[in-house]
């Protein structure tokens, strides 16, 4: 994030910055939120081996969620959307950009 131009700024959410729950009331943080010029990402970047864990994909669903109604909301007040990344661990290294990033892992 530092890196790319596309990037106005980003942060490491604090915790319960985001009142977003899953299986029945437990917390989820995502890893970093991203801000370009014209959108927000929820940016989680997760190990590949626990791609299909069942946790792993109860947060994605509700991140999704929190994604579509803030952008919904959002929208109607003029504001930018959220977007989320769910990026396997192994993918991002010091040269991705996160243009690339976006295009090859926006759910």
């Amino acid at each position: 994030c530092d890196n790319s131009p596309e990037v106005v700024r980003w942060l490491r959410p604090a915790p319960q910055q985001f009142n977003i729950t899953y299986n029945r009331g437990r917390r989820y943080e995502p890893d970093f939120v991203v801000e370009t010029k014209d959108m927000y990402y929820l940016v989680e970047v997760k190990d590949k081996r626990r791609l299909e864990d069942i946790d792993v994909i109860a947060k994605k669903d509700r991140a999704l969620q929190y994604c579509r109604i803030a952008s919904d909301y959002n929208r109607a007040n003029g504001h930018k959307e959220f977007r989320y990344l769910f990026i396997p661990h192994d993918e991002v290294s010091s040269n991705s950009s996160f243009n690339n990033l976006v295009k090859r892992f926006m759910a």
